[in-house]
This record gives structure tokens, sequence and C-alpha cells, in this order.
């Protein structure tokens, strides 16, 4: 995991505490000044009274201080875990964000982020509501001991019965998200699935009713019952404050000691703010423990500065040598798979579906490690730890690409490029963007060759791109732009099953069953 508290912090955090100290001390000088002198005076005063309101003015002061320096620091921490979480999901390798469900992967960045700053930032109340408790509970043992034993063993026991209805309110809640990235798997495959959903009002119903709707209902129901449990532990804590303040002032009535009592019952009304804050803030930092569990628990890798990857070199052979790849499930893999790239080459990979090919493109791309075998880059075997400097030679255009709106790399060429692809009369370039990506399936993979032509790295990969082509570009494609490319320099391998344009293949090989053979 990251590192969530960086020197800056920690100073931050020290600074805060001092602030808060200070702070704390303020008010109970507030107090003492309460019992000192007001309820000693015996007739008005006014150079008291304006002592007074200066000590409030005072407090008021360092309470805006105070804040502010935790709000400074809640929102130095909140930014420090947004974009160092974006950056490690960024950062990590690519089997691994596949093996965590993107509904987990969502949850957490809508949801479980939220919960951890809203956590952090509950810390600064439950800091200060917890030192404001020590302060006055010191004066209030200089006053009384005998009061201080009492109000210790009353806000024990509330204590005690606070916490039980708490667990019972963290338990309701782990409950519910649990349940929670089930619903954001609901919400995926509503809005993945809608063209399905729109033409199939049963398939919608089953959606709906079976798998969206009794999800829903329990998470209504946890959610209640938490906050039922919260509210009746806050609430219980308020009441049970004031009962304190009734008891002391009948004992104080009872031994005559009515100043003592008095300001031992302004200091309890004093105190009950603070300790409301410090009994709800409990809650958020519980919720802020399960959120960082679940956030550790999509396991990934460290977290590290800057986009510096070193670059291999670009190499006249690659080769695949003895590379055997298996899923999880061991039912499924690609096997003593040799394979060999030269520079300049156009090379087809072609099966039926299901037979590995994607599997071997992806560890071609360097977004798989192999089981075995390595991949060699003029005959020097590339390490796992260099896989991703490896792939920055590649520029890919996948079966279930992203295309990103930012234009990259030289851009001098768009134009040019836009009117090859044919979409001059409907994309340009604004801003360094494109000025749309609404475009049909096979418009999207042309403006995605774009893109990668743009970016002018000579290795670039194909995942049956020509599929959602038309008939007359497809041929133009195949008979024309690949010669363009070989002749720019480009090296090509593309999975393809345009059986009709093979002949423009330098090579070609053949997956079936998860091995391979060439063919050409």
């Amino acid at each position: 995991m990251i590192n969530y508290a960086p020197k800056k912090l920690i100073k931050q955090i020290i600074l805060m505490l001092i602030l808060n100290a200070i702070y704390s001390g303020c008010g109970v000088g507030i107090l003492s000044f309460i019992n000192k002198y007001l309820l000693t005076l015996s007739e008005k005063n006014l150079n008291i009274l304006a002592l007074f309101f200066v000590l409030l003015i005072l407090f008021l002061a360092l309470s805006v201080i105070s804040r502010a320096a935790l709000c400074k620091l809640e929102n130095d921490f909140v930014f420090d875990i947004r974009t160092k979480i974006i950056k490690q999901i960024i950062d990590t390798k690519h089997q691994k964000i596949e093996q965590t469900s993107e509904a987990n992967l969502l949850a957490s960045l809508s949801g479980d982020i939220s919960r951890l700053t809203d956590g952090f930032m509950r810390i600064s109340e439950l800091v200060q509501g917890l030192m404001i408790v020590i302060f006055v509970g010191a004066y209030v043992f200089y006053i009384s001991w005998e009061m201080f034993l009492f109000l210790f063993v009353w806000l024990g026991i509330l204590m005690i019965l606070n916490q039980i209805l708490m667990k019972k309110m963290m338990n309701n809640f782990e409950i519910y998200r649990a349940n929670e990235d089930i619903l954001y798997k609901n919400y995926k495959s509503s809005i993945s699935g809608h063209k399905e959903l729109y033409i199939n009002a049963q398939k919608a119903k089953s959606l709906y009713e079976d798998d969206f709707l009794p999800n829903a209902i329990n998470l209504r129901k946890n959610s209640l019952k938490a906050q039922i449990y919260q509210a009746l532990a806050g609430n219980f804590m308020s009441v049970m404050m004031l009962g304190a303040v009734g008891v002391v002032l009948y004992f104080g009535l009872s031994n005559n000691n009515l100043s003592n009592a008095v300001t031992i019952a302004i200091t309890i009304l004093f105190l009950r703010a603070p300790l409301m804050m410090l009994v709800f803030s409990f809650p958020s930092i519980l919720k802020a423990k399960i959120a960082y569990e679940k956030i550790k628990a999509l396991n990934l890798d460290p977290f590290q500065n800057g986009f510096e990857i070193p670059k291999i070199p670009l190499w006249e052979k690659l080769e695949l040598k003895n590379i055997s790849f298996w899923y999880e499930n061991n039912k499924f893999g690609i096997k003593n798979i040799n394979l060999q790239i030269n520079k300049g080459e156009i090379v087809f990979l072609i099966g039926a579906n299901g037979s590995g090919k994607s599997t071997l493109f992806m560890i071609l791309a360097g977004l798989y490690e192999a089981s075995d075998g390595e991949i060699l880059i003029d005959n020097k075997p590339v390490s796992k730890d260099a896989l991703r400097s490896y792939s920055q030679n590649i520029s890919a255009i996948f079966s279930d690409f992203y295309l990103f709106e930012r234009v990259l790399g030289d851009k001098k060429n768009t134009n040019i490029l836009l009117e090859k692809m044919g979409l001059d009369k409907k994309v340009s370039v604004e801003n360094n963007k494109f000025s749309t990506t609404n475009l049909s399936t096979g418009q999207r993979k042309r403006l995605a060759m774009v893109a990668c032509l743009l970016e002018e790295r000579k290795f670039i990969m194909l995942d049956e791109w020509a599929a959602d082509q038309d008939p007359v570009f497809r041929k133009e494609f195949y008979e024309q732009i690949l010669g363009e490319l070989k002749s720019a320099g480009y090296t090509i391998f593309a999975i393809s099953h345009d059986d009709k344009y093979f002949e423009y293949a330098d090579k070609i090989y053949k997956m079936q069953n998860g091995e391979i053979e060439k063919i050409k």
C-alpha cells in the first residue's frame, strides 16, 4: 500500500496537536475565569465582563486558526491519497487489474476513497474532542476529586454502552459495504448491456427484479439499521450528559456546595459538544478502517513517482521462446509458443475463436507475464521487471480498445492521417483533443489507428482491427495502407480472419488449442 503519512503530513499533524492543546487550554481558562470571577461577583463589574469577552474572542480566534490548520491537513491528505491511488492503478500490472473486478475498483474509487478521507477528516474532531475532555477532566479533578470520580465512572459506563451500539452499527455497515460491490456490478450491467436490456424486456425484468432489487433492499435495510444504531448511540450520550448535570446539581445542593456544583454543571455542559464530537467521529473512523481494508485488498502495486520508464532500444528481431501461460483456473492457456518477428515484417496470427490468439497477443504486448519461457530481443531475454520498458516501443489497438480524446505525439501529420482514414470530414483536432469520438465502431478503430501512428512507435499490434471495416476500406487497408506502413519502417503484428488478404503477410502463424504453428 501507499504511504499515507509522508513527512509533510507528519509535521502538519504535530502542528495540529499543538494548536488543539492551546485551544483546549483556552477553553479550560474560560471555565476557570467563570468560576473564579463571574460566580463570585457581588456587584456589577464591567471590567470583568469586558475581560470575559476578550477571552471569548481569543477562544474564537484560536478555534478558527486550529480549524484552518486542520482543514489544510485534511485537504492535503485527500489530495495525496486520491492522486496516489489513481497512479497506483495506472502502474499496477494489467494481469492483476484484470483479476480485480471492475466493479470492485469502481466501488473503491467512488466510495472507499471518500470514506477513507472522511474518516481522516474526523480524526481532527477526535483529537480536538479528546484534548478538551482531558483538559476539562483535569480541571474538574482540581475542583473536586469526588465529582471527577463520579464523572469518570458515569462517562466510562456511557462509553461502554455506546461502544456496544457502535459495534452493532459497524456489523450492519460491513454487510452494507459487501453488498455495495454487487450493486456496482448491477450498475455496470445496466449501462454496458443497455441495448440488450432495451430490446428484451424479460432480460431487463430479470436483471432488475432478480439481481438489482434484492440487493438494493438489503442495502437499504442494513444502512437503516446502521443509522438507527448511530442515532441511538449519539442521542443516548447527549441525554445522559444532561443526566450528569442533574446529579451534580442534586448532590451540590444536598452538600451546600452550590458554587462548585454550578461550576461543574457548566463544565459538563461545555464538555457536551466536544464529547459528542468525539463520539460521532468514531463511526466515520471505523468506516474508514473498512474502506482501507477494501483498498488494501485490491492488491495494487506500490506507488512510484513519475512516469520515467526506460525504453528498450528498438529491436531488429523479436522472439517468443517456449512461452506458456495458464489462467488461474488452469483450464485454459497456451503452451510451448515459439514465434519470431523481424523488424519491418507484417505478421498475421490466425485461428478459431478460443484458440489462444488474444492470450498470445497480451503476452507479446507485455501485459501478461508468461508462466514459462521467455521473450528475446536481439537474442537477449527480457526480464519480468523490464516488461513495461519493453512495452514502451509498442502501439496497440485491442479488440476492446479504449479511445482517448487527447492526442499525443507529432500532430503535424494529423490532417493527413485523418484524410487517409476517411475521417477528415468528421473529426478534427482542437486543443490537442479529437473533436469527437462519437463514431461507428469501424470509424472509432480508424481514429485509434490515427492515434497510434501519431505516437510514432514502430511496432504496431492489431487485434482483429479490420473486422469492423466496410469491404472497400478493408481492401484499402490490406492492399495499400499495410504496404505504406511497412515502407515507413513499421513492424505489424495483426490478428486476422481475412484469408482473402493473407498474401500481404510476410509470415502467418496459426493458433489451435493453445498451440502455434507457422504456415507461411
